[in-house]
């Protein structure tokens, strides 16, 4: 087979692959309709001063693998770079998630994140251009993350008001339920992309400096569930933060 010529179909954003591996763990779920929700775990792996790793423009070959009922574990080696174990498995109206992350290099890495995306634009009930249902906190206080519709390849919006919480939650379009998600420990880019191919949220897990050898784990959750965000705020808080 012959590599794809540059005239073959344009691709979606300059600097990703136009065929890749979507890497991605799917929940169907239920609310007033059916919603399949995608979940990068991750996207990518980010330092202060570089990227380990962003499953859009290079090879990753993840391996999936039930470990029990409803739930999974799958894993990745980059050689000589990283290694990655995620694990996410079925609570009551929502799922557990968790990432570990190892720095297989000989430097230490500053600030590490990992950049989980949950994509909601497979999931008619939830999916929001605006970020008019999509909510983070500040403060203590729920701040909607609203921002202008424009025309572009990506809509990659904070909310207004710096996020205090690592924690961020969508209504749906018919009251009755919600989506929310979370990371253990501060926030570390709370924000949503409004783009109609993707319609994401991110609360992201940070790891502070990784030395080389190291790992470090970080747990979080999605919350499948009826109410709102308010609702969703005060699971997290019982849950999370006790």
């Amino acid at each position: 087979m012959s590599e794809l010529s540059s005239g073959t179909f344009e691709r979606g954003f300059p600097t990703d692959w136009r065929i890749r591996p979507a890497n991605f763990v799917q929940f169907d779920w239920c609310a007033h309709t059916r919603n399949m929700v995608h979940l990068w775990l991750p996207e990518g792996v980010m330092t202060a001063d570089e990227r380990p790793l962003f499953i859009l423009s290079e090879e990753a070959d993840f391996a999936f693998k039930r470990v029990g009922d409803e739930h999974w574990v799958h894993t990745f080696t980059k050689p000589d770079t990283l290694g990655l174990h995620a694990e996410y498995c079925a609570i009551p109206d929502g799922v557990s998630i968790s990432l570990e992350v190892t720095n297989l290099t000989d430097r230490t890495w500053p600030n590490v994140t990992a950049g989980v995306c949950a994509q909601l634009a497979a999931a008619p009930d939830f999916v929001d251009l605006a970020l008019e249902r999509t909510f983070a906190v500040s403060e203590g206080e729920l701040v909607p993350m609203a921002q202008p519709v424009r025309e572009g390849l990506v809509h990659h919006y904070g909310s207004s008001a710096t996020a205090t919480e690592n924690f961020i939650a969508v209504n749906s379009r018919k009251s009755g339920f919600v989506v929310a998600k979370w990371w253990e420990g501060e926030p570390v880019g709370v924000a949503g992309n409004c783009h109609g191919s993707i319609a994401c949220i991110h609360a992201p897990p940070g790891y502070g400096a990784l030395e080389p050898g190291k790992s470090a784990k970080r747990t979080g959750g999605l919350y499948f569930m009826p109410g709102d965000v308010e609702d969703a705020l005060r699971r997290y808080r019982a849950e999370a933060t006790g």
